[in-house]
This record gives structure tokens, sequence and C-alpha cells, in this order.
């Protein structure tokens, strides 16, 4: 649940900063099963981020063959930009609920949730292309990266972070007004903290062991 709690029920609607005046159904189920917890998502704080192999917590190790300090490093790379995009799902859900809920009516508050919200989903995208270029592996968000949902996703977060002339184009709208696609970026993020929190206060080795010690150029 996304700092609040949403109706099934009920449908809500979601004004967009970037139309001024697009608005969106959303049905409160997706909210279904998002978990929030409070983290410190600051710069500079994985630079203390630790190992944990068996009972023993550790820096990474130097006696690691090159290319699994190289695997590891890129690992803690790919939680950070997982630590932001939940941060910013931290600030954007209760906007989104009180949305779905229709108590959000103040015009500054509207476009502040929006914000919020945009550069939300937008996050999810370098998730998806460091997901893709480690080559990890995980069935509740392989089954979410579809082609068809990731090119939506890498049109909305080019829209969000490079100047648009025309933000009624269809290419642009496509994402904002499907419940199918909004609900899919809730999914996917999900999808993500099942598998990233496990990692937060120290890396459990063990859960990713096959992939961080497969044989250079294995993946």
């Amino acid at each position: 649940m996304v700092g609040g709690r949403g109706d099934g029920r009920r449908g809500g609607r979601l004004t967009h900063g970037f139309t001024g005046c697009l608005t969106v159904s959303v049905p409160g189920a997706i909210f279904a099963g998002w978990r929030i917890a409070r983290i410190d998502s600051g710069f500079g704080l994985l630079t203390n981020q630790r190992w944990t192999d068996g009972r023993e917590r550790m820096a990474i190790p130097d006696s690691w063959p090159p290319h699994v300090k190289a695997r590891a490093t890129k690992f803690l790379a790919l939680l950070k930009y997982y630590r932001m995009s939940r941060t910013l799902s931290e600030a954007a859900g209760p906007y989104y609920v009180r949305q779905v809920e229709g108590t959000l009516t103040d015009p500054q508050e509207i476009l502040r949730g929006s914000a919020l919200i945009a550069y939300w989903f937008a996050s999810l995208q370098p998730l998806c292309e460091g997901w893709e270029a480690l080559k990890l592996a995980d069935d509740a968000i392989d089954v979410q990266r579809t082609p068809e949902h990731l090119l939506v996703l890498k049109k909305y977060r080019h829209t969000v972070f490079h100047f648009q002339d025309n933000l009624e184009q269809e290419r642009i709208l496509a994402f904002e007004r499907s419940h199918d696609e909004i609900g899919w970026a809730m999914k996917l993020g999900e999808a993500f903290q099942q598998f990233f929190d496990p990692h937060l206060e120290v890396i459990a080795v063990e859960r990713i062991r096959i992939w961080l010690f497969a044989a250079e150029g294995s993946v």
C-alpha cells in the first residue's frame, strides 16, 4: 500500500502536470502490495554499503576476482538507482492515493503530486536499463518487462527529461491515459522492491551468488 489506504472499488482521477488538463481514471486496487519503508537515499550513501557472505559482514573483498568485484560494483550502482526510485515513490505515493480517493483538490498540491508521480514513473526506466545491462534475472521482474511496456515507458521517460514542444501527442499521452500502463508500472515497482529490499542494509550475497560469481563473460 502506498502511503495510505486505497479502495479497490473506487476509481480516481489523476491530473498530470505535463499536460495541465489531462485526467486519468485510476482504479484504487493498483496500490495493493506496494510496500513503503523510509530509507535514506542521499548521494554518497552507498560508499558505506557492506557485503555479507555467510555470517560475516565485509567490504568487497580484495580476494575476489576482478570480474566479480566489477560486477559487485555495478550491482551497487543499480541498487542506488532503486533507492532513489523508491524515495520518489515514497514522496509521490501519498499524493496518488489522495487523488484516487478524491481528497486532493488544492491546485498547488495537485501540481506537486503530478510532478512527483511523473519523476517516479520515469525513474523506473534506468532501473530497467540497468537490469538488462547486468543480465540479472528474477521471475517477478522479468515477466513485467515486455517489449511493449518497456517501449511506452522509455518514451514517457524521454518526455519527462527531454523538452517536448507539444505535450498532446498520442505517443506522449499513451502512458498517462492507460489503466494498463499505470497498473503495470505499479507491478514493476513492486517487483523491484521485492528483489532489492533484502539488500538495503547489507548485500545478501547468497541471494545473487550464482550471478555474482558466474564465469567472466558468461553474464
